[in-house]
This record gives C-alpha cells, sequence and structure tokens, in this order.
C-alpha cells in the first residue's frame, strides 16, 4: 500500500512539475503539458484528480486496475483517499497543539510529545467517521488502467469530527492554558 501511495505522490509532483497554459484545466492544472498528461494516462482527467480534491475535507485516492478487478481497485483507492482526509486532519490538530504550545508561558511539552498527542487525538477521532466515508467521484483512465476515487467529508460529519476532535483534546493530559488555546485554534480554522 505504501508503493501505491508512493506512486500516486510521484505521479502528482510530476503532473504539477510540467508547464503549460490550457486555462480548461483549472486551477493547479493549468500549468500541466499536454505530453505529461499523455505520458501518465490521465489526459482528459477532471480537475479533482489534476488538484487533489475539491476544497477542505476532500481527498483523492488512486489506485491501479490490475486484470480487470475494478473492485479491488476502487478499494485500495478509498482506502487511500481515507488515508489523505486522516492525514489532513492530523496535520490541523498537530498546527494546533504546536501554536498552543509555543504561545504558552508554562509549557515544557517538546516536539516528540505533540506528535505523539497529535497521533493519539487523531486517530481517535477519526477512526469511525472516517470508515463511514462515501465516494463522491469517480474516473478512470481511458487504458482503464488506474481508478481515481474523490472523497469529501459531509458538513454533519465535519462538525463531528470537529466535536471529537476537541473531546479528544478536552481528555488529553497537557496543560489546561495550552487544552483552552487549542481548542480556540481548532474552532476558527478547523
Amino acid at each position: 500500500m505504501k508503493k501505491i501511495l508512493l506512486g500516486s505522490v510521484i505521479t502528482a509532483a510530476i503532473i504539477v512539475g510540467c508547464a503549460n497554459k490550457d486555462n480548461a484545466l483549472g486551477e493547479g492544472g493549468k500549468k500541466i503539458d499536454k505530453k505529461a498528461l499523455q505520458a501518465l494516462s490521465i489526459q482528459g482527467a477532471p480537475n479533482w484528480v489534476l488538484n487533489a480534491g475539491q476544497g477542505d475535507m476532500s481527498a483523492v485516492g488512486d489506485a491501479p486496475i490490475i486484470n480487470g478487478d475494478l473492485g479491488f481497485a476502487r478499494t485500495e483507492a478509498l482506502a487511500l483517499a481515507r488515508d489523505e482526509l486522516a492525514r489532513q486532519v492530523g496535520v490541523e490538530v498537530n498546527s494546533a497543539l504546536s501554536r498552543a504550545a509555543k504561545a504558552s508561558t508554562s509549557s515544557s511539552m517538546q516536539n516528540s510529545q505533540i506528535e505523539t498527542l497529535s497521533e493519539q487525538i487523531t486517530q481517535q477521532s477519526t477512526s469511525q467517521l472516517l470508515s463511514g466515508t462515501k465516494q463522491t467521484d469517480t474516473w478512470i483512465t481511458q487504458d482503464a488502467s488506474r481508478v481515481f476515487v474523490l472523497l469529501k467529508l459531509s458538513p454533519e460529519n465535519q462538525a463531528k469530527l470537529k466535536a471529537n476532535v476537541k473531546q479528544q483534546i478536552n481528555k488529553s493530559k497537557v496543560p489546561a492554558d495550552i487544552k483552552t488555546q487549542a481548542l480556540k485554534t481548532i474552532d476558527s480554522e478547523f
């Protein structure tokens, strides 16, 4: 699964690194050379594939279609998209805790403690919600070698996720001033 994720990241980096002025591709896809799109078999891809999602709390997963097994490929792509959503949440939680710890004059929390706490909060907050996410779009390359899926967290699930994150922060054993600041950050930026 790590190889698939690494391949997806490399593919995205190649796509973003190529240049062209085709405005029809949308934000993030405007500078992609048509030869690169053809080489990667993603010519005609929707904007959400080229832009790696549609706004906050959305993610794209992709997987190879092997021996025509679309079901397995779709399942793998969904898992990768859910992993990406969890990563996004983890970044937000880590950022909120880091800023709160830096702003606190009484804090002696180290970066490793913040990272561990962020991982725990993210895992506990996302496990149930992300397993229930549904894909909102699908795209298969013209040569039928890859499937791309788009996952978006619904506004209701975003609210539940925010509440879960705040609950986990409140349960954590961090100083009260850090909790207060982290909760304010989550409220304003999540």
